[in-house]
C-alpha cells in the first residue's frame, strides 16, 4: 500500500506523538469510510448470538459463550458457520513469523504492562470506542480488575502454539469476539445504545482498540527507551493483525504494517477524539489504590507515577482536561522507567543469551500471576 512519504516522515515517527493540528483523513481512511464502518457490527458473530437467543430465549452462559456455541453447532447453521470461520487460518498468517512477536511480550512484559495501561487510559479520548472498555468495567473501582484481565489475556499469547486454533489464547480471543456480539445484542435490545445509524462496538471501534495494542503500544515503548528492529516490529504487527482477525475485524481494517495502523489511528483520532475529563484520573486512581494495597507503597506515590507515565505516553495535547500536570523529563519515575527500558533493550538486542534470560524470568513471573485464583476465574467480564 502506498503512503504519503512526506507526511509519514513528518508525523508517523514512533519517537513523537503527533500534535492535534497534524491529524488528517487520508484516501483509505476518510470520514466517509469511517461512517460506513461505524454502521457495521460483526455479521458472523451477531448471527450466532441471535441463533442462541432464539434457541434458549436468552444468553445462558456469558462466562463461556464459546462453549455454548459449540454445544449448539449441530442444531444451528449460524453457530456452525461461526466456528468454521473462527477456526480457519487466513492465507496471510504464518505462525513461525509471529514467534518473535510473542517473545517480545514476555521479554518486555513490565514495560508492555505500563504501555498498555497508558494506552487503555488514552483510549478514553474516543467518543464511542469507550463502550468496548466501559462494558468491561474500565473505570472507577473496577479499573484494576479490567487492567489485570487485559494483561491476563495478552499473557496467554506469549506461549508457542497458543494462538493456533484450539490454543488457549486463540479461544480467549474468540470468546471475546462472541462477548462483543452479545453486548451489541443486549445494548440494542434494551435500548441502552441508541443511534440513528451506528452500531455499538462497531468495526471502527474494534479497529481503534486494536490500534492501542499495536501502534500506540510500540510508540509508548519507544518513549521508555525500547527500540525494535524492522523485523521485530513486523512480527509483532502480524501477531496483532491475526488477533484482530480472531476478534472479527474486517479485512480492510486489519493492518498490513505499522505504517498502515499509524495512518488509520491518526485519522481516527481526528474523527473520534474528544477532550478528556475526569475519566482517566478515575482509572488511574483505581489502579493505584489496588496496587498500594498489594505492594505496601503509598497511594500518593503510585498515583503520581501513574499520572506522569500516562501523561507522557498519551501526550499533553490529548490529556488536557484531566487536571494532571506534566512534571517533565526530570520526574524520577519517568527517568527511572526510561533507564530501565533502555537497559532491557540493550540486554535483549546485544547481550549473548540475554533474550532467553529475560524471557525465562518474565515467563515465570507471569505464570505465578496465572496461578492466582482470582485471575484464573475472572475472564473477560461485562456487567449486563
Amino acid at each position: 500500500m502506498q503512503h504519503d512519504l512526506e507526511y509519514a516522515a513528518k508525523v508517523m515517527a514512533l519517537d513523537r506523538i503527533p500534535a492535534k493540528e497534524e491529524l488528517r483523513y487520508t484516501t483509505r481512511f476518510s470520514q466517509e469510510r469511517f461512517e460506513a464502518w461505524r454502521t457495521m457490527g460483526d455479521p458472523a458473530a451477531d448471527e450466532c448470538i441471535r441463533a442462541l437467543v432464539e434457541i434458549n430465549g436468552r444468553i445462558t452462559n456469558m462466562s463461556d459463550l464459546l462453549k455454548e456455541v459449540k454445544e449448539h453447532r449441530a442444531d444451528s447453521a449460524a453457530c456452525e458457520a461461526f466456528l468454521q470461520e473462527a477456526w480457519t487460518v487466513p492465507a496471510w498468517m504464518d505462525f513461525d513469523k509471529i514467534k518473535r512477536g510473542q517473545e517480545l511480550i514476555a521479554v518486555y512484559s513490565p514495560f508492555m504492562a505500563v504501555s498498555l495501561f497508558s494506552a487503555l487510559v488514552g483510549g478514553a479520548m474516543f467518543r464511542k470506542a469507550a463502550i468496548v472498555t466501559s462494558m468491561g468495567q474500565l473505570g472507577g473501582p473496577n479499573s484494576s480488575r479490567r487492567v489485570q484481565e487485559t494483561s491476563f489475556m495478552i499473557g496467554k499469547m506469549v506461549l508457542p502454539g497458543e494462538l493456533e486454533p484450539g490454543g488457549e489464547a486463540h479461544d480467549t480471543l474468540v470468546r471475546t469476539r462472541l462477548l462483543h456480539a452479545a453486548l451489541r445484542h443486549h445494548l440494542s435490545a434494551t435500548g441502552k445504545f441508541k443511534h440513528p445509524t451506528e452500531q455499538a462496538i462497531n468495526q471502527h471501534d474494534l479497529a481503534i482498540t486494536l490500534g492501542l495494542f499495536g501502534y500506540v503500544n510500540l510508540r509508548s515503548l519507544r518513549h521508555v527507551g525500547i527500540s525494535l528492529s524492522t523485523s521485530d516490529t513486523a512480527s509483532f504487527m502480524l501477531m496483532w493483525k491475526y488477533a484482530g482477525y480472531l476478534l472479527g475485524i474486517e479485512a480492510d481494517l486489519l493492518p498490513d504494517s505499522l505504517l498502515d495502523q499509524q495512518e488509520f489511528f491518526m485519522a481516527s483520532m481526528l474523527d473520534q477524539a474528544k477532550p478528556m475529563g475526569s475519566g482517566p484520573r478515575e482509572i488511574l486512581d483505581g489502579v493505584a489504590e489496588k496496587a498500594a494495597s498489594e505492594s505496601g507503597f503509598s497511594v500518593t506515590l503510585l498515583q503520581r507515577y501513574l499520572y506522569q507515565l500516562a501523561q507522557y505516553m498519551t501526550g499533553n495535547d490529548y490529556m488536557s482536561g484531566t487536571g494532571i500536570e506534566d512534571e517533565g523529563p526530570f520526574y524520577w519515575g519517568r527517568a527511572l522507567t526510561y533507564a530501565s527500558g533502555t537497559l532491557t533493550n540493550v540486554v535483549d538486542q546485544y547481550v549473548p543469551f540475554g533474550t532467553q534470560a529475560l524471557y525465562a524470568w518474565n515467563i515465570k513471573r507471569m505464570q505465578r500471576s496465572f496461578r492466582n485464583k482470582e485471575l484464573k476465574e475472572s475472564g473477560y467480564r461485562a456487567k449486563l
